[in-house]
This record gives C-alpha cells, sequence and structure tokens, in this order.
C-alpha cells in the first residue's frame, strides 16, 4: 500500500503505468530539470557525474546521492482525493509543506488478513498536480487520474545561495558549517584525513552567490566525501569508510523470499 498525507493512492494497473511511462518526457518536466554542467564561471568546480535521465515510473521513489539532485516519486491520485493532499500540504493556501509518504509491503495470512512486513516512511513536498489527460474521448480511469510528483527539501536548496568568503585560516569544516547556515540544516562531517590540507582561498570553492548545493557537493568531493540526506531527514558529508561500513552492514539482513524466485523486500521503492 502507498500513502501520502494520510490518503492512500492507487497502484497503477499495467495499462496506465505504461500509457504515463510513454507519454510523459522527463525533459519536459520542470521538477527533472538539471544542469550538465556547473555553470559560467564555474568551469573550475569539481562536478559530479549524472546518470542518464530515467522515464517516468509510476510508484517507485528514487532517492539519489549528494546535494545538487533530489529525491524524486511519482504517484497517481484521485481526483476525489486531490484536495486533501493539496490541503495538507500547502501552508496558508501559498507555501509548500511535507507530508509523509509511506510505502507498506504486506502479507496475506490464511485467515485472510494482512502481516506488515516493511515499511518505508519520510517526509516529501508535493509539486503541482498534472491530470494525466484531458482529451474527450479516454477512458473515465485516465480522465480521474492525476499524477503527483514529491520530492524532498533537496529540490529547494537549488533556490538557496552561499557566500563563501574564507582566508587562509579556514577549514574544510568551516566551509560545511557556512554552507549548512545557508541551507538552514545541520550537517554532521566525517573525521576528514589531514592528508586534505585546508581549502584554498584563491579556489573556485570561494564563490559569491551561487547555488548552495553545487557548492556543497564540490567541498565534498574535493576532501574525499559524498552528500547523504537519510530518510530521516538528516545530513551527512560521508567517506569512503563509512559508507563501507554501512554498506557491509546492510548485506547482513535477512531477505524475505517473495513469489517467483525473487528474494528481498519488493517494496516499490527504489534508492
Amino acid at each position: 500500500m502507498i500513502s501520502y498525507a494520510g490518503v492512500y493512492l492507487p497502484l497503477a494497473t499495467e495499462e496506465v503505468a505504461l500509457w504515463v511511462g510513454r507519454t510523459i518526457d522527463p525533459a519536459d518536466a520542470g521538477e527533472t530539470t538539471r544542469r550538465d554542467w556547473p555553470g559560467r564561471h564555474l568551469e573550475g568546480l569539481t562536478w559530479p557525474e549524472r546518470p542518464p535521465r530515467r522515464p517516468v515510473r509510476l510508484n517507485t521513489l528514487r532517492w539519489p546521492v549528494g546535494a545538487s539532485a533530489w529525491a524524486q516519486g511519482w504517484f497517481l491520485c484521485c481526483e476525489d482525493d486531490l484536495q486533501t493532499i493539496r490541503s495538507a500540504t500547502l501552508f496558508g493556501s501559498s507555501v509548500p509543506v511535507t507530508a509523509p509518504l509511506v510505502l507498506t509491503e504486506d502479507r496475506p495470512n490464511p485467515d485472510g488478513t494482512r502481516t506488515t512486513v516493511a515499511t518505508v516512511s519520510t517526509a516529501l513536498y508535493c509539486l503541482p498536480p498534472r491530470p494525466l489527460a484531458q482529451i474527450p474521448g479516454l477512458p473515465a480511469p485516465l480522465r480521474q487520474l492525476y499524477l503527483l510528483s514529491l520530492v524532498d527539501v533537496r529540490f529547494f536548496w537549488w533556490k538557496r545561495l552561499v557566500t563563501n568568503q574564507f582566508g587562509p585560516a579556514t577549514t574544510w569544516e568551516g566551509l560545511y558549517q557556512g554552507i549548512a547556515a545557508a541551507l538552514a540544516v545541520t550537517i554532521t562531517v566525517d573525521a576528514i584525513p589531514a592528508a586534505y590540507g585546508r581549502p584554498d582561498n584563491h579556489s573556485d570553492l570561494n564563490q559569491t552567490y551561487q547555488a548552495a548545493p553545487l557548492v556543497l557537493d564540490a567541498v565534498a568531493y574535493n576532501c574525499g566525501q559524498r552528500i547523504v540526506r537519510g530518510l530521516d531527514g538528516t545530513v551527512r558529508a560521508q567517506n569512503y569508510a563509512t559508507a563501507r561500513a554501512k554498506n557491509l552492514s546492510n548485506r547482513t539482513l535477512s531477505n524475505t523470499p517473495q513469489a517467483g524466485g525473487a528474494f528481498g523486500w519488493n517494496l516499490p521503492v527504489a534508492v
């Protein structure tokens, strides 16, 4: 089951999922717009490699690594429930607020009840919903369904500008703190090896009024780290050792076998 803002969302049939994937071009959707290079006067800024743009896939939550890429999920919503979602995700009818997205996998029991075996929950923003189609003669289910585009706060980080005016005594941790203040978040920074020294105040990291995610990712790359935002909203500058330990820990988790020989939690989520 999938719910957002307390509203249970319909799962797409194969027909609707194929229609959405073939009809909606992610390149035409504003929320999937992204830079393919840092920008003018930023050619020397460390730039993370971008994966190819993926097609719109319903009932899937993608959770990328980095500050300049944001979480993205596409879901369906019935017209009757749209007003409830709008009321829950707009503060004063103008400022967007988060609402919980809950992805739940249930297993049927012999007595007819169901047991929850896995749940993923996180707070997301809802961008303006899209009617799937407004074509006379189209089947009623498509006329009544809306496409919800859900994103995490990193989508709005691009509205924040950072000014890094630092002297010779500035440390990597100091740069993180300055960007965190611009983003109004707390960034937990893993230990930075002394081999990375201090940031050069004559480098492209010393930017004025540039998008904060660009500079934050560049700072992380220049001291061997990556920015990771958790489902609980925590933000961390993570080094290789921490990431490897977390990966090894995840591999020890038991898997739940599913029908057809598949293994693992068959949740509609891709992180």
